[in-house]
């Protein structure tokens, strides 16, 4: 795919090897783990490793070349640069534009970006080949890594971009360069390192600035920020589709209906009238879920998909590992939800789980809830105000773990009890359970809060076997 003299030129490198010395380069690879034959490592350097002591491993797996800052002993060729990280952004950026690609699609939000993306990937490779974000590769290394992943083959590139401080997002798309985007939901995540939700409402905003004139931005209505996004848009001159539930939504969402299977809600094009309202069921729980899969069905609509293709699509959508995701019990539900949380989407999930309990007469509720990360000095308020949510939306019993946790307790009284470890927690779970105390629980906390170690035994105990799923659809 690349040749020694190509990479060396792209990164302003220095190589003293012969061309001949090395075949064409497959791929790039910063983690020798997972590094196959072919690709290019670059040696990294972070806090606790240096990629520049992995070489020889790096060599003795098959990689064609190393990046490095320094001379490294092997028998490949060594790429000298003046930063490894800079040189990875560099080649992803110019790779990206070699690759004749119909559009990439830059995601990016507070909530659901990752569902979002695996919604689009789904949906638009039922008739393109797509290359779209592993897991949740959305920072300054997994953007490039997801770039440099993309074929000739390949039509749509899906690339979901984080951000946990100011202006990040910019920095992202100044390496993907989108040609459109979706900006799914505006709220207080990472406090602690935006300061605020007006900054997070810029940064988040600066996908829609990245987007050329003839590309499109999709925003949420109902979302804080939702004016400076669409003045963002608009200012640009293109295309700007608003969805969600308020009266001047261009895909306007309406009767959302959830039960123990999944969604079905419909969504009225304001452009058209006099056209039926389109009906869409997803086999996800959250009624978050309903924004995210009309985000996706505007970009799919935009790029040429008819309705009855995208409403079949979302039909035998799949939730992503760890996000909203349903286990059945014998007698109720468990909503695997650990991946991550802000205080949005942990009510988000509260709202699921009071609804699930609601299905069923006399049914009783339990949430597992790790702590928030990153709120700074919003932390003690935003908790709080979780558990209020939590009392307001009827759940019987609450199961908390971690320090930050702790003061919901003077809100929720008996109802909820606080442990420092996951075992402790886990055990208290478990008696639950065996006492048939509740039919439907949550588990969710931030990741640094590692709540799955709470729900993979409960799972692995009290989870019901169902059918293998089909395989995932191919996104490179």
């Amino acid at each position: 795919m690349w040749t020694l003299n190509q990479l060396c030129q792209v990164m302003n490198a220095r190589c003293d090897a012969d061309e001949t010395q090395s075949p064409s380069m497959t791929g790039a690879c910063i983690d020798t783990r997972h590094l196959n034959p072919g690709e290019v490592f670059f040696a990294l350097e972070g806090a606790h490793h240096d990629g520049h002591a992995f070489a020889a491993q790096a060599e003795s797996k098959g990689a064609a070349a190393i990046v490095a800052t320094r001379p490294v002993a092997v028998n490949i060729p060594v790429i000298l640069v003046d930063d490894v990280v800079e040189s990875l952004q560099t080649l992803a950026r110019w790779h990206r534009q070699q690759m004749p690609l119909k559009a990439l699609i830059g995601v990016t939000g507070s909530n659901g970006k990752t569902t979002t993306k695996a919604m689009l990937a789904h949906c638009l490779s039922q008739s393109h080949s797509v290359c779209a974000t592993e897991g949740n590769y959305n920072n300054h290394l997994g953007v490039p890594l997801t770039l440099l992943r993309i074929r000739p083959e390949h039509e749509y590139a899906v690339v979901e971009m984080g951000a946990n401080h100011a202006y990040e997002i910019g920095e992202l798309c100044r390496i993907a360069l989108p040609d459109c985007g979706v900006l799914t939901l505006a709220a207080g995540a990472h406090l602690e390192g935006f300061g605020s939700l007006e900054t997070i409402i810029e940064t988040k905003g600066e996908l829609l600035s990245s987007i050329p004139a003839d590309g499109y931005g999709v925003i949420n209505a109902d979302s804080a920020g939702f004016s400076h996004f669409e003045t963002i848009c608009l200012e640009k001159g293109m295309t700007c589709i608003r969805f969600g539930q308020a009266d001047n939504a261009d895909l306007r969402l309406v009767d959302v209906q959830q039960n123990d299977q999944g969604l079905s809600f419909g969504v009225v094009l304001q452009q058209e009238a006099g056209q039926p309202v389109q009906t869409l069921q997803l086999p996800v729980l959250g009624e978050h879920n309903a924004w995210n899969a009309v985000a996706c069905a505007a970009v799919c609509v935009q790029e040429g998909m008819d309705w009855s293709s995208v409403a079949n699509a979302l039909a035998r959508f799949e939730a992503v590992d760890q996000r909203m995701q349903v286990h059945p019990l014998a007698h109720g539900r468990l909503i695997n939800d650990v991946y991550n949380a802000n205080p949005s989407s942990m009510k988000a999930a509260i709202q699921t789980l009071a609804a699930l309990k609601h299905t069923h007469t006399g049914d009783r509720a339990l949430a597992c809830l790790g702590p928030m990360s990153e709120l700074g000095a919003r932390s003690e308020a935003e908790h709080l105000g979780v558990a209020k949510a939590l009392l307001d939306a009827g759940i019987d019993h609450v199961l908390l773990y971690g320090a930050p946790t702790r003061p919901m307790l003077s809100v929720l009284g008996k109802r909820a009890q606080w442990f420092d470890t996951h075992q402790a927690l886990l055990a208290e779970a478990h008696q639950l359970l065996a006492d048939q105390a509740c039919q439907h629980i949550l588990i969710k906390g931030s990741r640094s809060a590692r709540m799955e170690a709470v729900s993979d035994p409960l799972i692995q105990r009290w989870a019901q076997p169902t059918h293998s799923p089909a395989g995932s659809d191919a996104s490179c």
